[in-house]
């Protein structure tokens, strides 16, 4: 084959002596500066562009570098010189970032590199390293099945790799692929076969429609399609799928087969995620119809340069299916991935990583990528990660906000298996050390300290009606709880004067110690008994009048909420956490406060008692609550934070300064 035609500038670049020569760790070799693309009709000036493309930051000099220097791989001998030359073009660093060595490593995560695509061997287990060249009309499935041995073999023991194991008290159904049936596991035998599940996008496209199971399954989309043909390939034969194997026109059992989601997940063998398309009707790129994008490259005189592509994660993560709220716990619960996008499929184990565009020996592999896409959590999860992955959560959208508490259903039943338990009351979490949970709601007052973030398409946050307002999952937003991850560990939280109990809508009560056992679950049915937050605590009253807490002066109102006039000139012994300093940040945006309503004492501040592991002074989160009218009730309407640094004042002396009293309070 003839090479590929090159201008006259890229008929300069004498790469082959350089693709020869074995690469030094950290060695950055500077080569030509690229500038702008000179040629339409030339292919290297065609795949420069292409590799820019997309990222906003250009065109700049094009570099040699060492792969294990750019990548963030785990490996096991990282000084044995197994390594490989790639290409990148990297824009002014000093634009940027300072670190040059970080800021090339971003790059080439996001941009990907330049190569010399390596034949693949005969066995996974060795061959060089590098670049693959894919075909774009098939996928590679002995290397797919290769990834899955090599976990099931090398990670055996491992528990964030391996299945959960099928209880026979567990009732959910599956697609055989051979007859197109959708049978009950039970029925298959005392030990459910080994089976594969599908996270998908359903979207609108399609309407759902009552099945007959009598029947085989006829007239599926291409997703399903490709989806069984890739189950068949990989040498398994059940599937589950959730709008098949879930009897969508049967309330009771939809209810049933959202708590096994965990389970389900977690058991399956693998999970099929179709990060493409926004319905089931794209397919699975490679497996039929629907090709993958072609892999640019270019023909030498030498060889070939290919493009290994950028981070998958960058891929999965712009996908629709990474903006929807059930697919969420489907990718997290599962314990291995196989992720299909328009360019390359991706697999993920619990401590593992691989994709098709690059070929990694298997006895070389030692810790995962830190590009991973999916957090290492399914069995063992740290006890205050449950932060992050609300957060995470709620990034997404449903097209049902009703699902808020039924989408994360998964997550939250696998905190509850932890130990000491992570139990939720309405998705708030109780953090607890392992005897002092049920003694006392300090945990759960540490849990009602979250803030709403903007969501991210853009929208404001708003109310979500049918849940609690003291609750994340009553509003749209995205959560960030205060606070979140290993910022405080149970045995260091602060005992508040605080006496929580709960309420139904009808007033039958519930005291905290009464709880028990209904704190495992966070479904919106088991919970309608603890609809109303009854707190018997010191709360103050927002008046249109000056509060001053030693030296921290809060004046009347300002735009959206209440705002904070000049400090004093003791400015420096109180830091304000809020942005804008003092900015008392309402949860619906739209909200206005007026004279009337301070006049008419409408709006109560709760001041909750936080101290980190991490910082050595106990700072106060503010609760604001606003009485509904014509009513007893409350409902959450902002917050108010900051902290003293200086350790200038207490808690009974900010209690004093704002005048706080004993109050009652009932929020809905």
């Amino acid at each position: 084959m003839e090479p590929d035609k090159l201008c006259r500038r890229c008929q300069k670049l004498d790469l082959n002596p350089l693709f020869s020569q074995a690469p030094s760790h950290g060695e950055v070799v500077p080569l030509v500066f690229v500038g702008q693309y000179v040629s339409r009709d030339c292919a290297l000036c065609r795949l420069f562009e292409i590799y820019c493309a997309g990222d906003g930051m250009g065109s700049g000099t094009l570099i040699s570098a060492s792969w294990r220097y750019a990548s963030n791989y785990g490996w096991k001998e990282p000084d044995d010189g197994f390594d490989f030359r790639i290409l990148g073009i990297l824009p002014e660093v000093s634009r940027y970032s300072r670190d040059e060595a970080a800021f090339h490593r971003a790059l080439f995560r996001l941009r990907g590199y330049i190569g010399e695509p390596v034949t693949s061997p005969p066995s996974w287990t060795d061959g060089t390293i590098g670049p693959r060249s894919l075909d774009p009309r098939a996928i590679d499935y002995p290397l797919l099945r290769s990834w899955l041995n090599y976990c099931n073999q090398k990670h055996c023991r491992k528990t964030d790799c391996q299945p959960l194991k099928v209880d026979t008290q567990w009732h959910f159904r599956l697609i055989d692929c051979k007859t197109r049936l959708v049978v009950e596991a039970a029925s298959l035998g005392t030990r459910c076969p080994p089976f594969l599940a599908l996270s998908y996008v359903w979207g609108k496209a399609i309407q759902p429609r009552q099945l007959d199971y009598t029947q085989p399954l006829q007239d599926l989309p291409l997703t399903i399609e490709d989806s069984l043909t890739v189950t068949d390939k990989l040498g398994f034969r059940y599937l589950w799928v959730d709008q098949y194997c879930i009897r969508q026109h049967d309330e009771g059992d939809k209810h049933s087969q959202i708590r096994l989601m965990a389970e389900i997940y977690g058991s399956a063998q693998a999970t099929i995620v179709a990060a493409v398309g926004s319905d089931p009707t794209y397919g699975l790129p490679g497996v039929s119809k629907t090709r993958r994008s072609a892999q640019p490259h270019v023909k030498l005189r030498s060889g070939y340069l290919t493009w290994s592509y950028g981070s998958t994660k960058d891929d999965i993560s712009s996908s629709a299916w990474s903006t929807r709220g059930w697919t969420y716990q489907e990718g997290v619960l599962s314990s291995r991935r196989l992720v299909f996008t328009d360019k390359q499929v991706y697999f993920q184990c619990g401590l593992s990583s691989f994709s098709e565009a690059l070929n990694i020996p298997f006895d070389r592999v030692g810790s995962a990528s830190n590009d991973d896409m999916f957090p290492r959590f399914r069995t063992a999860p740290y006890s205050l990660e449950i932060g992050d992955r609300i957060y995470e959560y709620t990034h997404r959208k449903l097209g049902n906000e009703d699902d808020i508490l039924n989408a994360f259903q998964g997550i939250l039943g696998q905190f509850s298996k932890h130990k000491p338990p992570i139990h939720n009351i309405w998705g708030i979490p109780v953090l607890c050390s392992p005897k002092n949970w049920i003694r006392s709601p300090k945990g759960f007052l540490a849990g009602l300290c979250w803030s709403l973030g903007e969501p991210p398409d853009g929208e404001p946050p708003a109310r979500r009606h049918g849940f609690p307002s003291w609750s994340w999952a009553g509003w749209k937003g995205v959560a960030i709880l205060h606070p979140h991850n290993d910022a405080v560990r149970p045995d260091s939280l602060m005992e508040n004067d605080i006496y929580v109990a709960f309420e139904s809508l009808d007033r039958t009560r519930t005291e905290w110690s009464e709880l028990g056992p209904s704190l495992q679950t966070g479904a919106r049915s088991d919970q309608s008994q603890l609809r109303v937050l009854a707190l018997d605590c010191r709360a103050f009253l927002f008046e249109n009048q000056v509060f001053d807490v030693i030296g921290l002066k809060m004046m009347g109102i300002e735009n959206t909420g209440i705002g904070m006039g000049n400090l004093s000139s003791d400015i420096d012994r109180v830091v304000v956490s809020a942005d804008p300093p003092g900015l008392i940040y309402s949860l619906d945006k739209a909200m206005r406060w007026t004279d009337h309503e301070f006049r008419h004492q409408l709006l109560v501040g709760i001041p909750i008692k936080l101290q980190t592991t991490w910082e050595e002074m106990p700072r106060f989160f503010v609760l604001v609550m606003q009485q509904k009218s014509d009513s007893d009730l409350y409902e959450r309407v902002g917050h108010f934070e900051w902290s003293d640094p200086r350790k200038l004042f207490d808690f009974e002396t900010f209690s004093r300064s704002v005048a706080t009293r004993r109050m009652v309070l009932r929020i809905v």
